[in-house]
């Protein structure tokens, strides 16, 4: 059901709590983190999976870089990952 998706990034502060909730539940995230990840990680680098209306998954990423030839070289790493629990299995991740 993957066609159902819509991804972005959070329109606002409650999709960002529905986001925190997420990746409490899913990955044992200290609850005092619900209330200053925006701040800490950017709204820009966060993106939110949506299905009927309702947020169920996302993801945190952050731009780096890695050497290779005596350069910086654009990448970004992929971190906090959540699916709310009834929607594992159903190609949120």
């Amino acid at each position: 059901m993957v066609e159902d998706l819509a991804i972005a990034t959070p329109a606002d502060d409650a999709e960002v709590r529905a986001f925190a909730d997420i990746l409490t539940e899913s990955l044992a995230f200290p609850p005092f983190e619900e209330s200053n990840i925006a701040a800490r990680e950017g709204v820009d680098n966060m993106r939110v999976a949506h299905r009927n209306g309702r947020i169920v998954g996302g993801l945190i990423h952050r731009p780096m870089g890695q050497w290779f030839g005596g350069r910086s070289v654009p990448m970004t790493g992929i971190r906090g990952v959540g699916v709310a629990p009834d929607h594992r299995g159903t190609g949120v991740g």
